[in-house]
């Protein structure tokens, strides 16, 4: 994409609507140029062109990406849920299932405040991680219980 005249808020908000056309490269890109022509010093405004940029990247499967987006976020502004769950989302998908249920239980404390919607995204993905993460738990356990002891027998001279 060429550089253009649009501001960081314009990028911003042409991305958004890309995303909502399913257009997710050129949501990305205008991310990008959002976040290279936004102030530095305007916190508020890059924590949410870095949550939708995470946002588009796993759009794109893209997830190692999201997660330094999301990590990117959490650095402006810790306290605000949406950062959490973008990473928590984009772990899963990397099957780092007890990581992401550790970014998720944190966004998770934090959302008291926001929509009942938002709680319940949060407690289905955290659902799916413990799905993925007790299998693995129960079989490491199953193993010892599943093996024989064995007897050495002396050997006959």
């Amino acid at each position: 994409m060429a550089e253009s005249n649009l501001s960081a808020e314009q990028h911003y908000n042409e991305a958004n609507e890309l995303m909502m056309n399913d257009q997710f490269e050129l949501a990305l890109e205008n991310y990008d140029l959002a976040i290279k022509k936004c102030n530095k010093d305007n916190s508020n405004q890059l924590y949410s062109y870095f949550v939708g940029r995470a946002q588009a990247y796993i759009k794109l499967k893209k997830f190692p990406e999201s997660v330094k987006d999301a990590d990117s976020a959490i650095s402006l502004n810790s306290k605000d849920t949406r950062a959490y769950l973008k990473k928590g989302v984009a772990q899963y998908n990397l099957t780092e299932y007890q990581s992401a249920l550790e970014s998720l239980e944190e966004g998770i404390k934090n959302a008291d405040k926001e929509s009942e919607n938002i709680r319940k995204l949060f407690n289905d993905w955290i659902s799916k991680c413990k799905k993925e993460i007790k299998p693995v738990q129960n079989s490491s356990e199953n193993k010892d219980k599943e093996l024989p002891k064995v007897q050495l027998i002396p050997a006959i001279k």
